[in-house]
């Protein structure tokens, strides 16, 4: 099975790395550099409007922007620089090894400049969100269209037939969505029960999806039909409210 997951805005300096993936690159870096390209072109207003951005963000973004790409830049494992809820729950900063090996070949980070990443590729600090309305490069409209076939492409190279478990956000899963034909694709959703209602909390979501990521991977799960068995956080699966393709866990809220 692969795993999707969406990145985060925010990314931080790791505290620990592993030897064993010092070597790992993001498959579409030269694609990656492209955008970058693209985006150089703007003016710090232009990238703060584009992007709406605060002042102090957009002097950060637009310092990140043109310093990407240097030689002597740091780079870190994307699992452990990305920081945020869901990023928190997958938990990776404490996977043995096995469990890391495993990631590296079942566990794949969508993102708006890398297209995907393998969790312990080398990345750089930057802020592009996938929906952003980018049209700065000849052909494209936007995000969707420059990185859908590519990513889909390689989930058909290196995925086959295995079923991938979408966990990622709306905006990031419908660079494939939008487009694709794979028809193996499980979502989960992740539901609170208040006075009888069942919806979605954005930030409870978040945290689900990182800790059933986490679940996958700490146990080698093969088959989605496992997925039935998770039960952290309180979370159930929830017969009722689910189909095939669409697995719904529920909880009191």
């Amino acid at each position: 099975m692969y795993i999707l997951l969406s990145p985060t805005k925010t990314m931080i300096q790791p505290t620990i790395e592993l030897k064993s993936f010092e070597n790992s690159k993001p498959y579409f870096k030269s694609k990656a550099k492209l955008i970058n390209s693209a985006l150089r072109k703007l003016s710090k207003k232009e990238l703060q409007n584009l992007m709406k951005l605060s002042d102090n963000l957009a002097d950060e973004t637009y310092c990140d922007l043109n310093e990407w790409g240097n030689s002597n830049n740091e780079k870190h494992p994307a699992v452990l620089t990305y920081f945020g809820t869901a990023f928190k729950y997958l938990n990776a900063q404490n996977w043995s090894d096995d469990t890391a090996i495993h990631a590296q070949s079942h566990l794949i980070i969508l993102s708006g400049l890398y297209g995907l990443l393998k969790p312990y590729d080398r990345v750089e600090k930057y802020r592009l969100e996938m929906g952003l309305k980018f049209k700065l490069i000849d052909g494209f409209s936007n995000l969707y269209d420059f990185w859908n076939q590519d990513i889909i492409n390689y989930l058909n190279e290196f995925n086959a037939d295995k079923p991938i478990i979408n966990l990622a956000s709306n905006e990031y899963f419908k660079v494939i969505n939008k487009y694709s034909y794979f028809d193996k694709i499980i979502n989960c959703t992740f539901l609170e029960d208040s006075n009888g209602k069942l919806k979605v909390i954005a930030n409870h979501s978040k945290a689900a999806r990182g800790s059933i990521a986490n679940f996958i991977l700490q146990n080698k799960l093969t088959n989605p039909e496992q997925l039935k068995e998770y039960k952290e956080l309180n979370y159930q699966y929830n017969s009722i409210k689910s189909d095939e393709l669409n697995f719904v866990f529920t909880r009191k809220n």
